[in-house]
């Protein structure tokens, strides 16, 4: 057991994501599940809509926080602390959604990490 969570945790750090735990037999991702479906019917309809959903849900999501955060940024410290994070969580989801839409389909690997320094201007 030991050897697998050391092999599963150094492919995820060559990543670039965190090691989350090894997952129970048979648990398989949404995602998976859908590319699966989709390779087997021959078309890739069903997950476009999918992926497509998923993303505008955890954008809508994160933007309204930010924009609610927003309003209240001037009240205080600690409103202004929100607000900040809440934008930097929008923000930094959409730039990954971007940079994993936009990298060629070779391989992950060659999009810039997550805050690496060719990523992030801001």
């Amino acid at each position: 057991m030991y050897f697998l969570e050391t092999l599963v945790r150094l492919h995820r750090a060559g990543e670039g994501e965190p090691y989350t735990g090894l997952k129970p037999a048979g648990v398989v991702e949404p995602a998976v599940v859908e590319a699966d479906k989709a390779l087997e019917s021959g078309s890739v309809e069903s997950l476009v809509k999918f992926i497509a959903e998923a993303a505008s849900k955890g954008i809508r999501e994160r933007f309204n926080k930010a924009k609610e955060a927003r309003k209240h940024a001037d009240h205080s410290v600690e409103a202004g602390r929100e607000f900040v994070e809440a934008y930097v969580q929008f923000t930094h989801y959409v730039e990954r959604l971007h940079l994993d839409s936009t990298v060629q389909a070779e391989h992950h690997h060659a999009a810039p990490k997550a805050g690496s320094e060719e990523q992030h201007k801001h």
